[in-house]
């Protein structure tokens, strides 16, 4: 008897966000459909066109194509805890719908399904995982992004009841699955996971959480978790595993307080209050951050916008 082929889907929660949507599906459908990879769209409760974007793909695309709607408007945690919990296939991918898979590494990823890992963790903008041997600080960070890790079936129903963060259900299930089983975790370092060639604020219309208060609830969050699996991490890696989180996002880094600073999400009186909180994730001093926090508004936008056009450059 031929042993049949792991499947592979695709999850995307997604929210009044059409024009990037659109890109995503226009870009994995067609290696989707060659390579047997379901996709699934979380739409959460989306007032644009969301639902019409999916519904053109659909005639030419309904073999692998799945569309599931929430009533109502739901918190992100919801959203991705909804994705788990309704996905069909052996292994559950939760993938930003501003994320690029490449094709080579959407073939990477199936070729490594019949080794039937518990999960398998790709790179994400050339930020290599080194390990798979222990919880390894240099990925911890990484796997707080939604499209880095996939999960086998039964690593979901095993661990997703496993809740230490209200903001990372995919990092829940990474660390209690590596923690348990760390020999099964595989890593692909090669080629990257990356985002999709647009800007986001052009066809977002709701804001990113950076450019929120929500930021503080999302880096509160991510020390409880890390602080969950001390004993697992060892405590000489506790203050590399609370970084992380921002050394991968770029959030606490100089240029991440300056966005912060540029959306007026970040001051002086919000550096005191949350003193300890920038202690444990944030790489730039308080003195600093605090001198950031002198920058008018306008200003800091203004050098932010900058910072990112001499980045694209070098």
């Amino acid at each position: 008897m031929v042993n049949q082929m792991p499947t592979l889907e695709l999850l995307v929660p997604t929210y009044n966000r059409e024009k990037m949507l659109n890109k995503f599906l226009s870009h994995h459908l067609p290696i989707c459909k060659e390579l047997n990879v379901s996709i699934t769209i979380f739409d959460n409760c989306s007032p644009d066109e969301t639902k019409n974007v999916v519904s053109k793909y659909m005639p030419k695309y309904k073999s692998v194509l799945r569309y599931i709607f929430c009533q109502k408007h739901i918190t992100s945690y919801e959203i991705n805890l909804l994705a788990l919990n309704n996905h069909k296939a052996d292994y559950a991918w939760i993938v930003g719908d501003s994320y690029k898979i490449s094709d080579a590494l959407m073939q990477k990823v199936i070729d490594l399904l019949n080794k039937q890992p518990d999960q398998i963790v790709c790179n994400l903008n050339d930020i290599i995982p080194t390990s798979c041997s222990a919880i390894n600080i240099n990925y911890i960070g990484i796997t707080s992004c939604l499209g880095v890790t996939v999960f086998s079936s039964e690593t979901v129903c095993k661990y997703l009841d496993c809740i230490f963060s209200k903001s990372f259900p995919q990092t829940n299930l990474m660390l209690s699955s590596s923690a348990s089983s760390p020999r099964n975790t595989f890593f692909i370092s090669n080629p990257s996971l990356e985002m999709l060639d647009f800007q986001h604020r052009s066809v977002a219309k709701n804001k990113h959480w950076t450019e929120t208060d929500r930021v503080y609830d999302i880096l509160s969050d991510w020390v409880e978790l890390v602080d969950c699996f001390s004993d697992h991490l060892g405590k000489k890696n506790i203050p590399s595993a609370y970084r992380s989180f921002g050394n991968v996002s770029g959030l606490t880094k100089i240029r991440g307080i300056m966005k912060m600073r540029a959306f007026g999400v970040i001051s002086i009186y919000k550096v005191l209050n949350n003193k300890q909180l920038f202690s444990k994730v944030s790489v730039v001093p308080l003195c600093l951050m605090m001198g950031i926090c002198l920058i008018p508004e306008k200003i800091a936008n203004h050098m932010y916008h900058i910072s990112l056009k001499l980045r694209k450059i070098i």
